[in-house]
């Protein structure tokens, strides 16, 4: 309830965090996930040596929730 089909890959940058914790106020869900709202794939963070790139992937809606399956990812050496 809440998240719609719009949510299935996107970047949790500021924007959507701020989305998210309205949308968590409106309908009650938890802003981390817990409790099977959503799941997350992290494709990068400061211990990875490399980062995710995804090439392709796929959104598949069923009703009120969905699955984003990648298709295709690389591993990208991080800029300095």
């Amino acid at each position: 309830m809440g998240l719609g089909e719009e949510w299935l890959g996107v970047i949790l940058d500021h924007k959507y965090l701020d989305r998210l914790l309205s949308i968590s106020r409106k309908y009650g869900i938890s802003p981390v996930g817990e409790g099977g709202e959503f799941e997350t794939f992290v494709l990068d963070a400061p211990h990875f040596r490399r980062k995710i790139r995804v090439l392709e992937h796929e959104k598949h809606w069923y009703r009120d929730w969905g699955v984003l399956y990648i298709r295709k990812a690389i591993l990208v050496d991080k800029s300095k």
